[in-house]
């Protein structure tokens, strides 16, 4: 029950988050997926997006809809699993911050199979200009050019990507912790009050959840951010020789290779400031609605038992 719980509300707080930052996510994927380089700021290319585009690019939520809550479900779903399992066969019931993050990791990395052909198809449409495809279409389109392998474009980056929740979950749960039991040991153990407790459970302020989502999205997003440029790089066919042609199936490394020989660092790191302004603002919106609808929903069971 408590891993359909953390499922479910983590699949709505993402759901919720990406919907306010859909545009940005736009944006960033465009900017990232483009191999030339731009001077534009995130608002200058916002402005661009709704003069061009307006509110009607929100007709191109649902697939980004259905895979960050789908993949968000999943995701919640295993790492509750598995950091129960390894809670229960700790002494003092707690996850250390090397164990949360390979829990983290691994679920990520797992993760990969149901959520990758999701990410590729959104990347595809998010990242097209031109007339709207359907959902159907993009993936036809994929499977005739490369079959069953074109959902798995990028899959080894996944090795490096799965950091950033990882990193992500790692922080927010290790400083969670540690913030609460101290409200809770200020408190004579008990809660109730502002943290919202329900009995002998403390809960953190949606002011709280916020920012710490936001501090811990910011720092794995940056750490991370090569690998993420190089899959969406990859999702999209590859990045361009001299000639202009595209090449495939390329490494990590050859892809950010040939990025930092074409436009420095700078153009590793293209895209770094709207996907830094989406996923601090999505994570932030999804860790808090994830840390409400959790409140709420296991106050309302225990009233129920009660």
């Amino acid at each position: 029950m408590s891993e359909l719980a953390a499922a479910f509300s983590g699949a709505v707080g993402q759901i919720v988050g990406s919907f306010f930052t859909f545009p940005i996510d736009v944006v960033k994927i465009r900017l990232m997926a483009s191999t030339n380089k731009s001077n534009s700021t995130t608002f200058q290319l916002l402005q661009n997006l709704f003069s061009k585009e307006g509110f009607g690019i929100y007709s191109r939520f649902p697939i980004k809809g259905l895979q960050q809550g789908s993949t968000r479900f999943t995701y919640y779903y295993l790492y509750s699993w598995l950091s129960k399992i390894a809670r229960n066969n700790n002494s003092k019931g707690q996850l250390g911050f090397l164990t949360n993050l390979f829990i983290g990791y691994v679920v990520g990395v797992l993760n990969m199979i149901p959520s990758n052909p999701l990410s590729v198809v959104s990347t595809l449409m998010l990242g097209s200009t031109g007339q709207q495809r359907s959902i159907v279409d993009v993936g036809q389109e994929i499977y005739a050019d490369n079959g069953l392998h074109g959902f798995y474009r990028g899959w080894r980056l996944t090795f490096m990507t799965a950091l950033n929740p990882a990193i992500q979950n790692t922080i927010f749960d290790q400083i969670k912790l540690r913030w609460l039991l101290r409200r809770s040991k200020r408190r004579g153990g008990g809660g109730g009050g502002g943290g919202g407790g329900i009995g002998s459970i403390v809960y953190m302020t949606a002011f709280e959840s916020f920012f710490l989502g936001a501090f811990a999205k910011a720092i794995a997003t940056i750490v991370t951010f090569p690998w993420s440029r190089a899959k969406v790089l990859s999702a999209k066919g590859g990045t361009p020789s001299n000639d202009g042609a595209t090449k495939e199936n390329e490494t990590t490394m050859q892809i950010l290779t040939r990025v930092y020989r074409k436009d420095g660092v700078a153009g590793v790191y293209q895209g770094l400031t709207p996907s830094l302004t989406k996923a601090v603002c999505q994570s932030a919106i999804m860790l808090l609605v994830r840390e409400k609808v959790d409140e709420y929903s296991r106050t309302f069971i225990l009233n129920l038992v009660q």
